[in-house]
């Protein structure tokens, strides 16, 4: 059973674009906001074009979960990661040292605390390399498995 919620519906909005016409991607153009871009900005179609979604995905789960998801915030938190060159551990280590904290902080620590794996997945999803990116689909999967553990639909292998 799979659940559905605001991370999961990024994930899914994602993965179906492997089965539709892609929306964005007419004759080898990209529209991109410079805010949510992968750091290959340009994106070429025959090289991995899905993965490019995969990192806007991050980056907006990361604000979402940081509460850094405003027009004040939505730059300064793109130019940490890439101050920290896209290492989440890099940037968490740099938050938390900060003296001032968006409000929620502690909150995302705890929901990440809770489920284990999401911290992991939204390193590979912000890989700035392409070609080490997880694809939209694995992403999924994994969300999914996360979300299962965490809800007891599904117990621990290991």
């Amino acid at each position: 059973k799979q659940q559905n919620n605001g991370i999961g519906n990024i994930f899914s909005n994602a993965a179906a674009g492997l089965q539709q016409r892609r929306v964005g991607f007419d004759d080898g153009i990209a529209a991109i906001s410079p805010i949510y871009s992968a750091p290959e900005t340009f994106v070429k179609l025959d090289e991995n074009p899905l993965t490019f979604d995969v990192f806007s995905a991050a980056l907006i789960m990361c604000q979402l979960l940081f509460n850094l998801l405003d027009e004040r915030t939505d730059a300064g938190f793109t130019q940490q990661l890439r101050e920290a060159n896209y290492d989440l551990d890099t940037w968490l280590e740099n938050s938390l040292r900060a003296e001032l904290r968006p409000l929620g902080f502690d909150d995302a620590l705890e929901y990440l605390g809770e489920r284990r794996g999401l911290w992991a997945l939204m390193k590979r999803m912000l890989q700035p390399d392409p070609l080490n990116r997880i694809s939209s689909a694995m992403a999924l999967e994994r969300l999914v498995e996360i979300l299962a553990l965490r809800s007891g639909e599904m117990d621990w292998s290991d």
